[in-house]
């Protein structure tokens, strides 16, 4: 990756995030602000709700140890995870061959795309990008062990904070299948931490807000909230972007396997009972498929443009 690349995507997501440097705290960031001050590790560790969002206190806490309560420098680091998250895109689609070629213009999409801004404008949604950020690096990881089974070992270790960034991050589990289907014992230490998350989960049941306030339910609606959801994410981009593809006649394979990320990153939130729409936050990991399957839209359109010239 050079320079110039990285510099463009940087400042696509200042181009498009900046103003939010100057808006005030959101209502709920107070509360979670003063909690990340009372939140050492010893109390994390013990509490099944908020052990998988530790990597969102330390983060809170640190801001406020460094700088107070001025919101600026909370909505700098969320910009800050942006754009790191942008080059991660970026890397990953490098390495990953169906998606090789647009690389640059999916990371480059990622970098101003409106429809995750709650993702990047709400300094209490950091959880997201904190999830993103550990989570594509390991697959990163997990790609380059095709080369070297030593990329296991931080591999391992981001996921393991991407399980500490938020519950939902076990979904990266069937992607890590997705960009490289490699069934073996290099897959146990990602599996081993993935159980881990899913008992702590379930150990939360009992006294976890999010259970008793009704919001998640297995028996929601899954179906309709899921179609809905994925329906919005396409369009209008991506609908554009599958036709363009199939009018070429291209390849079905990089559009399916962008179409299946959507699904797979949306699912945790499909058992809503509030909404058929997923908030906007949590589309984050999902529209990097979008943002892949526009990036090979966008660039085989350059290259017919520089034939035509």
């Amino acid at each position: 990756m050079t320079v110039a690349r990285i510099l463009l995507l940087v400042g696509l997501c200042v181009a498009a995030y900046a103003p939010t440097l100057t808006i005030p705290l959101m209502q709920d960031d107070y509360p979670l602000i003063a909690q990340s001050r009372t939140y050492g590790l010893p109390q994390l560790w013990s509490d099944a709700t908020f052990r998988l969002r530790s990597t969102s206190f330390w983060s809170m806490h640190a801001v406020w140890a460094s700088a107070g309560m001025a919101p600026a420098v909370y909505h700098a680091v969320s910009l800050l995870l942006h754009m790191i998250a942008c080059v991660l895109l970026y890397e990953l689609a490098i390495n990953w061959e169906p998606m090789r070629q647009g690389a640059l213009w999916a990371a480059a999409f990622f970098a101003f795309y409106e429809r995750h801004q709650e993702a990047v404008m709400w300094f209490s949604a950091i959880s997201e990008l904190l999830m993103f950020v550990f989570g594509i690096a390991a697959m990163i990881c997990w790609l380059r062990a095709a080369r070297s089974a030593w990329w296991h070992v931080p591999g391992a270790l981001l996921f393991a904070l991407a399980l500490l960034s938020k519950e939902s991050a076990v979904i990266f589990l069937p992607l890590f299948l997705l960009v490289r289907w490699k069934l073996d014992w290099g897959l146990a230490p990602y599996l081993g931490a993935g159980a881990l998350a899913v008992a702590s989960v379930v150990e939360s049941r009992a006294n976890s807000f999010r259970f008793s306030d009704g919001s998640f339910s297995l028996a929601a609606p899954f179906w309709i909230t899921l179609a809905h959801s994925t329906f919005r994410i396409l369009w209008v981009w991506g609908a554009v972007a599958i036709l363009f593809w199939m009018a070429r006649k291209r390849s079905m394979r990089p559009v399916g396997l962008a179409l299946v990320w959507i699904l797979v990153a949306l699912l945790p939130y499909a058992w809503l009972t509030y909404s058929t729409a997923i908030p906007s936050r949590q589309v984050y990991l999902a529209s990097a498929g979008l943002a892949m399957l526009v990036g090979l839209a966008f660039q085989h359109l350059s290259e017919m443009t520089d034939r035509k010239l």
